[in-house]
């Protein structure tokens, strides 16, 4: 070893040597096996939602994640006492940085809670087109946002949306989004905590599966037709920056635009408003917790341009839930990741989903949480 080397690692000096100044890799390439994701959301120190949440979903599914901190909460399983958002340009830049180092083969966009915030992710990956964007911008675990939510639903719908590979979205959900391109538009009023937990003032906690709390969104990960009670494991939101302008290379514009005309009258309403998304750009809308077998029966239904691709029936967990719908739409995220076409991967997410809420776990006084590593047998 020349003498201006010297080693003082304990692996092999092909693999890291000390020079005068500092370490070396080598060798110094990309030599990433497993999928890797991006997730933008909020820290939960629960680790029930958020890209704590995502993240774990990640690891379980075989992918390694990267997380963009958006806020930060207070709280515990029971519920959320404070948040504190992050700076929209360190949210920026915390993107930037990742994405400038590592290749990522899918995004997840999750509960939003601030406008500029929204903006630059909207920008941020309308830069990379090729990689899959789930949305799932509505969790009832984040407080409200007030006099903002009409501004919030117009960004989601035009600069997130058009982006979008797969929005989930509890039914309240949908149907609040799209009162911005009907009549007005206007707010509905602050609908009942229940149904709106899962809608914008929600965080990915209504897909947490919370009893009315969550609202659909969990359920629409999660297969459990626990809408009504654990609606939130049936109502997961997740859609993707359509950014106008700023993302028009990756937006497959809608004739006419946002306003495109309306879509020929569909008997079931659910279904017209799942299709007016997609014809603002998004490839798949999943909505969840819509009408199931049997009495007060629930199912998740996955929409493309064509009409329904899939409507999967699932059995009720008992709850409450946090995190269900969170949890089903960063697994849409990894199979994606993996190859997975887009039905499949909804599938494999909701089965995963309906195991993880099965063997949810209760931390404390508060709500149950999935179990995303069930599969991993402790010793």
């Amino acid at each position: 070893m020349p003498a201006s080397i010297h080693c003082y690692s304990r692996y092999p000096t092909f693999y890291q040597v000390k020079c005068r100044i500092r370490y070396l890799n080598l060798p110094a390439v990309q030599n990433q096996t497993s999928p890797l994701l991006l997730t933008f959301g909020a820290f939960d120190p629960v680790g029930a939602t958020g890209v704590t949440a995502d993240l774990a979903v990640f690891s379980a599914l075989g992918c390694n994640g990267l997380a963009v901190t958006t806020a930060l909460l207070i709280g515990d399983s029971a519920g959320v006492e404070d948040i504190q958002e992050i700076d929209p340009d360190w949210v920026a830049d915390q993107a930037r940085v990742l994405l400038e180092d590592a290749a990522v083969a899918a995004f997840k966009i999750g509960a939003l809670h601030d406008l500029e915030q929204a903006s630059a992710i909207a920008e941020i990956v309308s830069d990379y087109p090729d990689a899959a964007l789930v949305l799932d911008p509505f969790g009832s675990r984040l407080p409200e946002i007030g006099d903002d939510v009409e501004e919030m639903l117009t960004i989601v719908r035009q600069l997130l949306v058009p982006q979008a590979s797969v929005v989930v979205l509890s039914r309240d959900e949908l149907a609040r989004l799209a009162e911005t391109w009907q009549d007005g538009g206007g707010d509905s009023e602050d609908g009942a905590d229940d149904e709106d937990d899962d809608a914008i003032g929600a965080d990915v906690g209504d897909k947490d599966g919370d009893d009315g709390d969550d609202g659909g969104k969990p359920g629409a990960a999660s297969p459990p037709d626990d809408q009504a009670d654990d609606a939130a494991k049936q109502d997961v939101t997740a859609q993707r920056p359509g950014v106008s302008a700023i993302a028009a290379g990756r937006i497959a514009q809608a004739p006419g635009g946002d306003s495109a005309p309306e879509e020929e009258e569909a008997a079931d309403p659910v279904e017209a408003e799942a299709r007016h998304l997609i014809r603002l750009g998004c490839e798949f809308v999943l909505v969840t917790g819509t009408i199931g077998e049997g009495d007060g029966g629930r199912a998740n239904t996955l929409y493309s341009a064509e009409g329904v691709v899939r409507h999967d029936c699932w059995r009720h967990l008992p709850g409450p839930f946090i995190g269900a719908g969170g949890t089903l739409s960063a697994a849409i995220a990894a199979f994606l990741a993996q190859g997975a076409d887009t039905p499949q991967a909804v599938r494999l997410a909701q089965e995963y989903t309906d195991g993880a809420l099965a063997h949810a776990q209760r931390y404390g006084m508060g709500k149950l949480v999935p179990n995303r590593t069930y599969r991993m047998h402790p010793l």
